[in-house]
């Protein structure tokens, strides 16, 4: 027998098939969709209601006394054990003098420790 025998025959695979080749710089346009200025806008989902008010108390759950944060979590973490038993705006105030304008909003920080379970917010009674 001779090795040509062996071979198997050649089969067509999807690396084969030619590629289009956009130069580098160029973007393949696609065309914007028309939208009717007049179409009702869809529901939105309204947000959870978590009761964070500016004149709220922080309280600070156990669950946030053992946690362990790196980089801007730990940073973040350590103001508001600061603030346990604070006001809210007392909180937004030292965060906005702690911002560097990289990793979001104090008031996003302090919803993710609250949705999160870390803390809590109260209301002020009326």
């Amino acid at each position: 027998m001779s090795a040509a025998n062996l071979v198997p025959p050649a089969t067509k695979t999807k690396t084969d098939a030619p590629k289009t080749v956009v130069p580098p710089g160029e973007k393949k346009v696609r065309a914007k969709k028309e939208v009717d200025p007049n179409a009702p806008k869809k529901e939105r989902a309204p947000r959870k209601d978590l009761g964070i008010v500016k004149d709220g108390t922080i309280h600070v759950t156990d669950k946030a006394r053992d946690a362990k944060f790196r980089g801007k979590r730990a940073d973040y973490r350590e103001l508001l054990m600061k603030f346990d038993g604070k006001k809210v705006a007392d909180f937004y105030e030292a965060g906005k003098a702690k911002d560097t304008g990289k990793g979001g909003s104090i008031a996003s920080w302090l919803r993710w420790f609250v949705q999160e379970g870390y803390a809590t917010v109260t209301k002020p009674a009326e």
